[in-house]
């Protein structure tokens, strides 16, 4: 409501209430970023099972009634559920007093579906990752079903929930519509062990600066003839390589230091034949992977921080 161009000398941003729970009022207050620049920033949307850790602006997962929470004692009417003594490496919003509350939710009947649903202002590329923990002392699916649901299109990933738990998991890039259209579901159904609904990820891969996705104990990818770092392959890139032509990939020169958006700096011999410096295997390599590649596109990518492909 506020991102209207005009110029301003203060803002006052003031939380809204939610809800009321007995003599607890819970508000939803966020920021502002500012920007010297028109600039389009989408921070990440997550949306949980439980509204606590849910983004403003979206609901939580919609569970079926399969889906499980442990009951405890709850002196403070803080909606009487919670899973910390059952539950281990949930995501959950660290800052909050109540964050032990509605950890995750699992489901031991082997049949229903958790949907997430974000709410999309900014249609685009999403990166979606997933988060799942871990039920103590229960054996967990090999075979969890994740649906992607994404403009009248949908993919379904394959999750074994017995590994990568307490961390954000990639399920690839997915260009989403406007509106709430565009969910993940999980399954239960065929798993061969029981499942965990948790939280869902969606990361908007047109932002520049470091707003490019979440933190954890997952391995970042990058596109290696990106060379200004706007997710794409393009002219601009295509301008950058051909302006190294034919020098080696040992000449500093090589190293694209005014890179825009970049937080290092890319070596342009892509294909680290370096007798040859910056030829036309570089370019061809450019060239196949031109647009925006998919996850698919193997050759286009390199994980972050690889000397023998970004420097």
């Amino acid at each position: 409501m506020f991102n209207n161009g005009q110029l301003f000398d203060t803002v006052a941003l003031n939380g809204r209430l939610t809800e009321v729970i007995g003599s607890n009022r819970f508000y939803v207050g966020d920021a502002i970023l500012l920007t010297t620049e028109q600039t389009t920033m989408v921070t990440d949307i997550i949306i949980d099972d439980s509204y606590f850790n849910t983004s403003p602006g979206s609901a939580e997962a919609n569970l079926s009634s399969e889906w499980k929470f442990h009951q405890c004692n709850d002196p403070d009417n803080l909606k009487g559920f919670c899973s910390c003594d059952l539950t281990e490496k949930a995501w959950t919003q660290n800052c909050r007093p109540w964050r032990n509350l509605l950890d995750f939710a699992w489901n031991t009947s082997y049949s229903g579906e958790a949907v997430f649903t974000p709410t999309i202002s900014v249609p685009g590329d999403y990166t979606i990752y997933e988060w799942h923990g871990n039920l103590v002392n229960q054996t967990m699916g090999t075979n969890v079903k994740y649906t992607i649901n994404y403009s009248g299109q949908n993919q379904e990933v394959t999750v074994n929930q017995q590994q990568d738990q307490g961390q954000w998991n990639y399920l690839g890039i997915y260009n989403l519509s406007t509106g709430t259209n565009n969910n993940v579901t999980i399954s239960a159904q065929g798993s061969d062990g029981f499942v965990i609904a948790d939280a869902i990820r969606f990361v908007y891969q047109g932002n520049h600066g470091s707003i490019k996705g979440p933190p954890g104990s997952y391995t970042p990818k990058i596109l290696i003839a990106d060379f200004n770092c706007d997710n794409q392959i393009n002219i601009i890139d295509f301008g950058i390589l051909l302006s190294h032509w034919r020098k080696s990939s040992d000449n500093p020169q090589v190293r694209n230091t005014k890179r825009g958006q970049c937080t290092e700096a890319k070596n342009l011999d892509i294909t680290q034949d370096a007798q040859q410096g910056v030829d036309e295997k570089d370019l061809a390599k450019l060239l196949s992977c031109w647009g925006s590649p998919s996850q698919e596109q193997e050759n286009c990518w390199a994980e972050a921080g690889n000397p023998d492909n970004n420097g």
